[in-house]
């Protein structure tokens, strides 16, 4: 459905980056023949290199709590909140202080 969708994307430096994006994704899961428990996270794009130049940039990971829901984000920046919201602490901690006057 995304790679059908990128075709309509006007600008051809970007159409091709995308789609170029979604086949190397489209590939790296081929390669994983078992999903593991948590789910699998895909980042894969292209970077700037510098020099008026791109690499693609290709990271597969498996998360620290199970993944709930499919999230597709084609953006200029990956999304990583919701990892760094799995990766925040759970706990709550609460301090309660009495102070007991003896002289009283």
């Amino acid at each position: 459905m995304e790679f059908t969708q990128a075709a309509n994307i006007k600008s051809r430096v970007t159409r091709l980056s995308v789609q170029g994006s979604l086949e190397s994704a489209m590939s790296r899961l081929k390669l994983i023949p078992r999903p593991p428990p948590n789910g699998v996270v895909l980042f894969i794009g292209a970077v700037d290199a510098g020099a008026n130049k791109t690499e693609m940039y290709s990271v597969a990971l498996e998360p620290p709590d199970p993944i709930v829901t499919y999230r597709y984000h084609c953006d200029s920046q990956f999304l990583l909140t919701p990892l760094e919201e799995m990766l925040a602490d759970k706990k709550t901690f609460g301090l309660i202080v009495i102070e007991i006057d003896s002289h009283s």
